[in-house]
């Protein structure tokens, strides 16, 4: 959340006006991310950003689409969207597009897929925070073997959230990000 905060005042420059499109009430990993995004935009940037709205897109396309396009009568004059899930930003990226805002509303979104790859490298799209998902699962797998072996596990292991721009989206490290090669853990 806080990168992604970050981010949405770099591409606008410290100033505007925000909305955030959250995943589900009561969700700790999203909540905790929404939080991180909204927490970084009032201490930091409060003096030319502000979030005007905030509503739950329940991890639906449809649904985040709706909120969307709601979200976008309200406001305007809106600068920019923070979307905390990859529903979500497929929603907002759609209803932006509808209304020929492309461009101008600008939209951070976490996670990702083939059609938010896509707004990136069209620009439709500012930027993508994406988590590792196959090393998380690879990781806890190690984890719970070492716990099995009679290892003591670390309570807490970090897990790196990687900014997606049009700039690297086509990069080595990039790619193995959002394609890994899972044929060569197979092999083990």
């Amino acid at each position: 959340g806080v990168m992604c905060a970050e981010t949405m005042a770099k591409v606008l420059s410290g100033k505007g006006k925000l909305v955030v499109i959250k995943v589900i009430p009561g969700c700790a990993s999203t909540t905790a991310r929404e939080n991180g995004f909204q927490d970084t935009i009032k201490k930091k940037y409060s003096q030319q950003m502000k979030i005007v709205d905030s509503r739950y897109g329940m991890s639906d396309r449809a649904k985040s689409l709706a909120v969307a396009e709601d979200l976008l009568t309200a406001y305007p004059d809106l600068d920019g969207i923070f979307a905390a899930n990859e529903p979500g930003a497929v929603g907002a990226l759609e209803a932006v597009k509808a209304r020929g805002l492309a461009g101008k509303v600008k939209i951070v979104g976490f996670d990702s897929s083939p059609s938010l790859e896509q707004g990136v490298r069209d620009g439709t799209l500012d930027s993508l925070v994406v988590q590792d998902p196959f090393n998380i699962g690879y990781q806890a797998v190690e984890t719970i073997a070492d716990k099995l072996n009679g290892k003591t596990p670390p309570k807490r292991i970090p897990t790196k959230a990687t900014l997606i721009t049009r700039d690297n989206i086509d990069t080595e490290e990039i790619q193995r990000l959002l394609n890994p090669d899972i044929e060569k853990y197979l092999k083990k």
